[in-house]
């Protein structure tokens, strides 16, 4: 039973959920958790190769709200929130959900 529940976790873990459109042009503010295997736990945001058209908004670990920063690494677990244009969704999800 607890293998099924590493496999939906891991499913679940690659999935960037829209929560809303924000505007007729196409952005949406996205929501993804960080898995512990994905190469973006325990890197600094700067070192991110984020899409040029995204802005990490928030994110929230454990019971603490972070506005993600220079200083800012994201660490497993993380609910990262962010902004970004529909045609970059692809792109932000595979930076935030690449392997080492």
């Amino acid at each position: 039973m607890q293998e099924a529940s590493a496999t939906s976790q891991s499913i679940a873990i690659r999935d960037l959920v829209t929560l809303q459109s924000l505007t007729e042009a196409g952005m949406n503010l996205v929501s993804i958790t960080i898995s512990p295997l994905a190469k973006a736990a325990g890197t600094p945001v700067p070192q991110l190769a984020l899409p040029r058209d995204c802005v990490l908004v928030a994110l929230v670990r454990g019971e603490d709200l972070i506005y993600p920063r220079g200083d800012t690494t994201l660490q497993p677990w993380d609910s990262l929130f962010a902004v970004v244009d529909q045609a970059a969704e692809e792109q932000l999800r595979t930076v935030l959900t690449q392997l080492p």
